[in-house]
Protein backbone atom coordinates (compact mmCIF):
# COMPACT_ATOMS: atom_id res chain seq x y z
CA UNK A 1 0.00 0.00 0.00
CA UNK A 2 1.42 3.33 -1.09
CA UNK A 3 0.41 6.52 0.78
CA UNK A 4 1.10 9.94 -0.75
CA UNK A 5 -0.23 13.44 -0.24
CA UNK A 6 -0.42 16.66 -2.16
CA UNK A 7 -0.16 19.82 -0.09
CA UNK A 8 -1.98 22.91 -1.33
CA UNK A 9 -4.63 24.93 0.49
CA UNK A 10 -5.83 21.56 1.77
CA UNK A 11 -4.00 18.27 1.95
CA UNK A 12 -5.12 15.60 -0.50
CA UNK A 13 -4.21 12.10 0.70
CA UNK A 14 -3.83 9.36 -1.89
CA UNK A 15 -3.75 5.60 -1.26
CA UNK A 16 -2.33 3.60 -4.18
CA UNK A 17 -2.66 6.73 -6.34
CA UNK A 18 -6.42 6.94 -5.64
CA UNK A 19 -7.87 9.96 -3.76
CA UNK A 20 -8.65 8.94 -0.18
CA UNK A 21 -9.27 12.05 1.96
CA UNK A 22 -9.04 15.83 1.81
CA UNK A 23 -8.19 17.50 5.12
CA UNK A 24 -7.32 21.00 6.38
CA UNK A 25 -3.65 21.81 6.05
CA UNK A 26 -3.57 23.90 9.23
CA UNK A 27 -4.88 20.99 11.33
CA UNK A 28 -3.19 17.93 9.85
CA UNK A 29 0.17 19.03 8.46
CA UNK A 30 2.19 17.86 11.48
CA UNK A 31 0.27 14.57 11.69
CA UNK A 32 0.88 13.15 8.20
CA UNK A 33 3.97 11.11 9.04
CA UNK A 34 1.93 8.90 11.40
CA UNK A 35 -0.10 7.66 8.41
CA UNK A 36 2.97 6.03 6.87
CA UNK A 37 2.99 3.40 9.66
CA UNK A 38 -0.16 1.78 8.27
CA UNK A 39 0.26 -1.51 6.39
CA UNK A 40 -3.39 -2.04 5.44
CA UNK A 41 -6.30 0.21 4.65
CA UNK A 42 -8.00 -0.75 7.95
CA UNK A 43 -4.91 0.32 9.90
CA UNK A 44 -4.77 3.53 7.92
CA UNK A 45 -8.40 4.25 8.75
CA UNK A 46 -7.78 3.49 12.45
CA UNK A 47 -4.70 5.73 12.63
CA UNK A 48 -6.48 8.52 10.77
CA UNK A 49 -9.48 8.24 13.10
CA UNK A 50 -7.23 8.59 16.16
CA UNK A 51 -5.46 11.58 14.64
CA UNK A 52 -8.75 13.22 13.68
CA UNK A 53 -10.27 12.88 17.16
CA UNK A 54 -7.13 14.39 18.72
CA UNK A 55 -7.10 17.22 16.16
CA UNK A 56 -10.83 17.90 16.69
CA UNK A 57 -10.35 18.15 20.45
CA UNK A 58 -7.38 20.50 20.03
CA UNK A 59 -9.32 22.66 17.57
CA UNK A 60 -12.32 22.83 19.92
CA UNK A 61 -10.13 23.81 22.86
CA UNK A 62 -8.38 26.43 20.73
CA UNK A 63 -11.73 27.95 19.74
CA UNK A 64 -13.02 27.89 23.31
CA UNK A 65 -9.86 29.57 24.57
CA UNK A 66 -10.72 32.61 22.47
CA UNK A 67 -14.39 32.92 23.49
CA UNK A 68 -17.30 30.83 24.74
CA UNK A 69 -19.63 29.10 22.32
CA UNK A 70 -22.89 27.23 22.44
CA UNK A 71 -22.59 23.53 21.56
CA UNK A 72 -24.26 24.07 18.19
CA UNK A 73 -21.98 27.00 17.33
CA UNK A 74 -18.86 25.02 18.20
CA UNK A 75 -20.03 22.03 16.16
CA UNK A 76 -20.59 24.33 13.18
CA UNK A 77 -17.09 25.79 13.53
CA UNK A 78 -15.60 22.30 13.63
CA UNK A 79 -17.69 21.23 10.61
CA UNK A 80 -16.20 24.15 8.68
CA UNK A 81 -12.79 22.60 9.34
CA UNK A 82 -13.94 19.47 7.46
CA UNK A 83 -13.84 17.17 10.50
CA UNK A 84 -16.03 14.07 10.69
CA UNK A 85 -19.17 14.03 12.80
CA UNK A 86 -17.80 11.33 15.12
CA UNK A 87 -14.69 13.36 15.91
CA UNK A 88 -16.81 16.48 16.43
CA UNK A 89 -19.09 14.59 18.82
CA UNK A 90 -16.08 13.31 20.74
CA UNK A 91 -14.49 16.79 20.96
CA UNK A 92 -17.73 18.36 22.20
CA UNK A 93 -18.30 15.67 24.81
CA UNK A 94 -14.72 16.08 26.06
CA UNK A 95 -15.13 19.86 26.30
CA UNK A 96 -18.36 19.39 28.25
CA UNK A 97 -16.73 16.81 30.53
CA UNK A 98 -13.87 19.21 31.24
CA UNK A 99 -16.34 22.01 31.96
CA UNK A 100 -15.28 24.28 29.10
CA UNK A 101 -18.59 24.05 27.27
CA UNK A 102 -21.77 24.81 29.22
CA UNK A 103 -24.89 25.87 27.31
CA UNK A 104 -26.85 26.77 30.46
CA UNK A 105 -24.14 29.11 31.72
CA UNK A 106 -23.68 30.64 28.26
CA UNK A 107 -27.46 31.20 28.04
CA UNK A 108 -27.56 33.00 31.38
CA UNK A 109 -24.62 35.15 30.37
CA UNK A 110 -26.16 36.08 27.01
CA UNK A 111 -29.54 36.89 28.60
CA UNK A 112 -27.93 39.06 31.28
CA UNK A 113 -25.81 41.01 28.80
CA UNK A 114 -28.73 41.56 26.41
CA UNK A 115 -31.01 42.70 29.25
CA UNK A 116 -28.34 45.14 30.40
CA UNK A 117 -28.31 46.59 26.90
CA UNK A 118 -32.09 47.11 27.03
CA UNK A 119 -33.03 44.32 24.65
CA UNK A 120 -36.47 42.78 25.02
CA UNK A 121 -37.38 39.14 25.63
CA UNK A 122 -38.54 38.39 22.09
CA UNK A 123 -35.29 39.59 20.53
CA UNK A 124 -33.24 37.75 23.15
CA UNK A 125 -35.21 34.56 22.42
CA UNK A 126 -34.53 35.01 18.70
CA UNK A 127 -30.79 35.40 19.32
CA UNK A 128 -30.82 32.31 21.54
CA UNK A 129 -32.57 30.27 18.84
CA UNK A 130 -30.03 31.39 16.22
CA UNK A 131 -26.97 30.72 18.35
CA UNK A 132 -27.95 27.69 20.36
CA UNK A 133 -30.54 25.93 18.26
CA UNK A 134 -33.32 26.25 20.79
CA UNK A 135 -31.88 26.40 24.29
CA UNK A 136 -34.76 27.49 26.53
CA UNK A 137 -34.49 30.23 29.12
CA UNK A 138 -37.20 30.82 31.70
CA UNK A 139 -35.89 34.20 32.86
CA UNK A 140 -36.67 36.09 29.65
CA UNK A 141 -39.98 37.59 30.74
CA UNK A 142 -38.72 38.47 34.21
CA UNK A 143 -37.63 42.09 34.29
CA UNK A 144 -38.88 42.98 30.80
CA UNK A 145 -40.66 46.08 32.12
CA UNK A 146 -37.54 47.23 33.98
CA UNK A 147 -35.36 46.68 30.90
CA UNK A 148 -37.80 48.66 28.75
CA UNK A 149 -37.91 51.46 31.33
CA UNK A 150 -34.11 51.54 31.47
CA UNK A 151 -33.91 51.82 27.69
CA UNK A 152 -36.51 54.61 27.58
CA UNK A 153 -34.76 56.55 30.35
CA UNK A 154 -31.49 56.31 28.48
CA UNK A 155 -32.96 57.24 25.13
CA UNK A 156 -35.33 60.04 26.20
CA UNK A 157 -33.44 61.43 29.22
CA UNK A 158 -36.22 60.78 31.80
CA UNK A 159 -38.51 63.55 30.58
CA UNK A 160 -42.23 63.58 29.82
CA UNK A 161 -42.80 62.39 26.28
CA UNK A 162 -44.80 64.23 23.63
CA UNK A 163 -47.15 62.36 21.34
CA UNK A 164 -44.53 62.08 18.60
CA UNK A 165 -41.90 60.91 21.07
CA UNK A 166 -44.30 58.27 22.42
CA UNK A 167 -44.74 56.95 18.87
CA UNK A 168 -40.97 56.87 18.39
CA UNK A 169 -40.55 55.17 21.75
CA UNK A 170 -43.24 52.62 20.85
CA UNK A 171 -41.51 51.73 17.57
CA UNK A 172 -38.06 51.64 19.20
CA UNK A 173 -39.25 49.28 21.93
CA UNK A 174 -40.93 47.04 19.38
CA UNK A 175 -37.71 46.85 17.34
CA UNK A 176 -35.81 45.91 20.49
CA UNK A 177 -38.08 42.90 21.06
CA UNK A 178 -40.52 44.01 23.75
CA UNK A 179 -44.07 42.71 23.54
CA UNK A 180 -47.10 44.96 23.07
CA UNK A 181 -48.42 44.62 26.65
CA UNK A 182 -45.10 45.66 28.18
CA UNK A 183 -44.80 48.67 25.87
CA UNK A 184 -48.37 49.83 26.52
CA UNK A 185 -47.97 49.42 30.28
CA UNK A 186 -44.75 51.40 30.26
CA UNK A 187 -46.03 54.23 28.07
CA UNK A 188 -49.28 54.45 30.04
CA UNK A 189 -47.35 55.01 33.26
CA UNK A 190 -45.32 57.91 31.78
Amino acid sequence: MQIEWNIGLNIEIFVDQQPWKIVRKSLFLKELSALLKAATEEELQEIFSQIETRVAKEAALFLLARRSYFTQELAGKLRQKKLSSTSITYAISECQRLGYLDDALRTKSLVASQKARGVGPRLIALKLRQKSGGVKCEELEVGALDAARLYLDKRFKKRVLTREERQKAFMALQRRGFDLNTIQELLRSD
